[in-house]
């Protein structure tokens, strides 16, 4: 079950009414950076890809719960509160972890196969 933090941070990130007025006709749940990299990236975490479009790759995040955090404390957070281990690990091995998706304006997508 994913903790009401985590929650609020999965919401946080998704696009609002006003996202739409600025020209986003389509509306997804995460931004269109965060789609793109999962698209490129998802062999990273599953064996074979599980989205084709932005669209799929929204549908499939959503339904997975994945999260975007700003900060690798925050993926560190997110790791111990859903009792992942992390013993031993630092914080480099952390932010490389299969889960873990770097975006390219620092935050992390965060996703559970």
């Amino acid at each position: 079950m994913i903790s009401e933090r985590h929650e609020d941070l999965r919401l946080r990130h998704m696009l609002t009414d006003s996202d739409l007025m600025k020209g986003e006709w389509q509306m997804y749940n995460f931004d269109e950076i965060v789609l793109d990299v999962f698209l490129e990236n998802q062999t990273k975490l599953f064996p074979q890809e599980v989205a084709a479009t932005r669209e799929e790759a929204d549908d499939f995040l959503s339904e997975v719960m994945a999260v975007v955090v700003d900060t690798p404390r925050e993926v560190w957070e997110y790791f111990d509160e859903e009792c992942i281990d992390t013993d031993g690990a630092d914080e480099e091995e952390i932010l490389e972890a299969d889960e873990v998706f770097e975006l390219p304006d620092g935050r992390y997508l965060i996703v559970e196969a």
